[in-house]
């Protein structure tokens, strides 16, 4: 029984930090994932900034001809 106690606990500190490492992996993706949204809410924004000035340019060049 001894043995199967051990044997069993080593089973469970593996799975544990097979667990912990995976929860770690984890919140590293999270993190990037939430980086990557901020990015692309700046790159939206300026993006349409970009927009707008085109449109500009555009009509001033229309007025010109």
């Amino acid at each position: 029984d001894t043995h199967k106690i051990k044997t069993m606990e080593n089973q469970l500190d593996k799975g544990l930090v097979k667990y912990n490492r995976l929860q770690a992996e984890n919140k590293t993706l999270r993190d990037q994932i939430d980086v990557m949204r901020k990015e692309m809410r700046n790159q939206i924004r300026v993006n349409n900034g970009y927009g707008k000035d085109i449109k500009i340019a555009n009509e001033r060049a229309k007025k010109l001809n």
